[in-house]
């Protein structure tokens, strides 16, 4: 992974945003990030991964984004990698199962 990128105009030691280490890029990214935020979570809610493994997946579906991001992005982009973005954490998520122990660590 790359050098961690502070969020605009907000202190890199601060705790204020959810992913204090991402900075958003314009274009369809906000709602990349929005839509594996809302798909990890549910996961969580399941009991399906780790808390620690939210932002985790996050920055793996935003990175993977990276190639593809589209900087006027119409309605229809932006729920097509809406669409996109919620599968890719769940691919990842069961990625991420298969290599972890289903219990959880002490």
């Amino acid at each position: 992974s790359s050098k961690p990128r502070p969020w605009p105009n907000t202190p890199a030691s601060s705790s204020a945003s959810p992913a204090p280490e991402r900075s958003i890029p314009g274009g369809t990214m906000p709602a990349v990030m929005n839509a594996a935020n809302e798909q990890a979570v549910a996961l969580f809610l399941e009991e399906q991964i780790h808390f620690l493994d939210i932002p985790r997946l996050i920055d793996v579906v935003c990175d993977r984004h990276q190639a593809d991001l589209t900087a006027n992005p119409s309605l229809s982009d932006v729920l097509a990698v809406d669409a996109w973005a919620r599968g890719a954490v769940r691919e990842a998520a069961a990625r991420l199962q298969a290599k972890t122990p289903a219990a959880l660590p002490a």
